[in-house]
């Protein structure tokens, strides 16, 4: 089983560990089928991630987060397809519909994380594209008052 290093960076540190599932899928001898599915699955996240790498969404705080929690999920991937290659077949099918069950488990935590940032990314962006229309709204303390014809009034009623 490899063991993953840390990187600088939770895109990067993701990116590697995607890497590293795709390449070993292959090399499964037990649930292929379900190691090449689950390649495939960290491909589509992967190709999401190479686009958020060319933001500045990353340093944000509220992505960093996600990102953290799907690195470790893809931690689990990566041993889970490891664990296809170095466990017998006879091992492997006879806790089958286990593994089948970390399969499908692994499968639904990937999916959590990166359907935060696309809700982040679009945030983020409507600030950045409404930037002046929200100082805009910040920098507007107008003062509310009664116009001199109201005031005048007001007076009149409360005299009579």
């Amino acid at each position: 089983m490899a063991t993953f290093a840390p990187a600088s960076s939770g895109v990067l540190d993701a990116s590697g560990l995607i890497t590293m599932i795709i390449s070993s899928a292959p090399n499964s001898m037990t649930h292929r089928r379900n190691c090449a599915q689950l390649a495939e699955h960290v491909n589509l996240v992967g190709n999401l991630l190479e686009k958020l790498k060319s933001t500045d969404l990353v340093t944000l705080p509220a992505v960093k987060e996600p990102l953290d929690g799907l690195e470790e999920v893809l931690k689990k991937a990566l041993d889970l397809v490891e664990s296809c290659q170095e466990k017998s077949c006879l091992y492997m099918l006879a806790i089958g519909w286990s593994a089948v069950y970390q399969f499908r488990q692994v499968h639904v935590e990937i999916d959590r994380s990166p359907k935060v940032v696309p809700l982040i990314s679009l945030v983020h962006e409507f600030r950045m594209q409404n930037l002046e229309a929200l100082e805009a709204i910040e920098q507007d303390q107008r003062e509310y008052t009664l116009d001199e014809e109201e005031v005048e009034a007001q007076s009149a009623i409360l005299i009579h």
